[in-house]
């Protein structure tokens, strides 16, 4: 479906509404609270990430066909951090500066959580949660765990039959 045609116009969105979801199910504290605080907004950021950089680690492995959804789902999720720091009251200067820190720090994570996909390496990506302060060392080894256990699951799943069952369905 995927690989023969055009991906659906909502691919990206849905790639971003798969990653949140994800991490709404790891962290549920971190997004029942309705805060604009910056100690809450650091929170979510972080945990989205781990699974946004999971998401695009697996795409990445999917192939160049998937290049571009990557991308399209990697600025789609900037074009949301931008609105919600909008609506939670940063000023325009504000917002760009903010924005451009954020796209730094998410992509050294997306860097440093492949590699750990890439060996396998539980104690890596422990290692690494809890030096972007994530977590907690207790927290961080589960969460570890379930984000290789995840990683291993992908790399079985060919990358148009995960978007396919997992990420498209998504309402």
């Amino acid at each position: 479906m995927l690989e023969s045609q055009r991906l659906p116009e909502k691919a990206p969105e849905k790639l971003v509404q798969w990653a949140i979801s994800s991490a709404q199910q790891q962290f549920p504290g971190r997004f029942a609270v309705s805060s604009t605080s910056e100690t809450t907004r650091l929170a979510k950021f972080e945990a989205i990430s781990l699974y946004m950089a999971l998401a695009l680690w697996h795409m990445q492995h999917g192939g160049v066909r998937y290049t571009k959804l990557a991308q399209a789902a990697h600025d789609h999720l900037f074009d949301l951090f931008d609105i919600a720091l909008r609506e939670q009251g940063v000023g325009d200067i504000g917002v760009g500066k903010r924005v451009k820190k954020m796209a730094a720090a998410f992509q050294g994570r997306v860097h440093s959580y492949s590699q750990a996909f890439d060996q396998a390496d539980a104690k890596s990506l422990q290692d690494k949660l809890q030096n972007n302060q994530v977590c907690d060392a207790a927290e961080a080894q589960l969460i570890a765990q379930n984000a290789m256990h995840q990683a291993k699951s992908l790399q079985q799943t060919p990358t148009e039959q995960w978007l396919i069952k997992e990420v498209m369905p998504i309402t």
